[in-house]
């Protein structure tokens, strides 16, 4: 009866696999638990923006206003890349993508782009006569 030989491998050689594997599933649960801090952060980012709006409108500051709007919108997209994963596991997904999250943005493109248009339309009629 031959004893078989085996041939484990090296510490050296395993040790980057290794390594590999544990910091992958330590990002993996670093950035999922970081995603509440986004949600947080995102959320006051836009707040402080919106806040900017203020001293934007009594001293009628273009400027002002241009650099809310920009702070907003990091704030929205903070919002945006921290729900993104919270969306993508709640919402099962086909081959052509998430249809839920999909018809939200088709909703609120399409009653943006008629609220511009009834906005314009009272403002001409009340203003313009």
């Amino acid at each position: 009866m031959a004893q078989s030989v085996i041939n484990y491998p090296k510490t050296r050689e395993i040790l980057y696999p290794l390594f590999l594997v544990n910091f992958l599933f330590f990002m993996w649960g670093f950035i999922w638990n970081l995603n509440n801090l986004l949600i947080a952060l995102g959320a006051l980012i836009a707040g402080f923006g919106l806040l900017i709006f203020i001293p934007s409108a009594l001293s009628l500051s273009f400027p002002l206003f241009l650099l809310g709007t920009f702070v907003v919108f990091s704030g929205v997209t903070f919002l945006q890349i921290a729900c993104n994963p919270y969306v993508r596991a709640l919402v099962r997904c086909t081959g052509e993508g998430c249809q839920p999250d999909q018809s939200f943005s088709r909703a609120g493109s399409h009653w943006g782009f008629h609220g511009r248009l009834y906005c314009r339309r009272v403002y001409f009629e009340t203003f313009c006569g």
